[in-house]
């Protein structure tokens, strides 16, 4: 069983492909996410992967706070893209995050 969170817009790493190329394959697809306590930016960060284990970017800053204390208490998230966008030369990533209930 699992449960919706909450569904963040991420501004994706840099891309070098074109933008008629497509980042991500599938909607619907799982990516992962990753705490880094250790990052000096900030340390509730979470970056995200997409399947093939390239970074995508991180959560917002302003949503990450009760997803990182959920992660670090040993809840299991995940998160599936919900929709993607180009603009300009940055892409947008919708996405939704969840929560894994046993």
């Amino acid at each position: 069983m699992f449960f919706a969170i909450l569904l963040v817009a991420l501004r994706a790493a840099a891309q070098t492909q074109p933008p008629n190329v497509p980042a991500i394959d599938l909607v619907r697809e799982t990516v992962a996410l990753q705490r880094e306590p250790s990052n000096a930016h900030d340390s509730l960060a979470i970056r995200v992967y997409d399947s093939t284990g390239n970074a995508l970017g991180y959560i917002p800053r302003i949503t990450n706070a009760p997803l990182a204390r959920l992660m670090d208490a040993g809840k299991q998230l995940f998160a599936r893209l919900e929709a993607k966008a180009w603009h300009g030369d940055w892409l947008k990533i919708d996405i939704g995050v969840y929560l894994r209930d046993f």
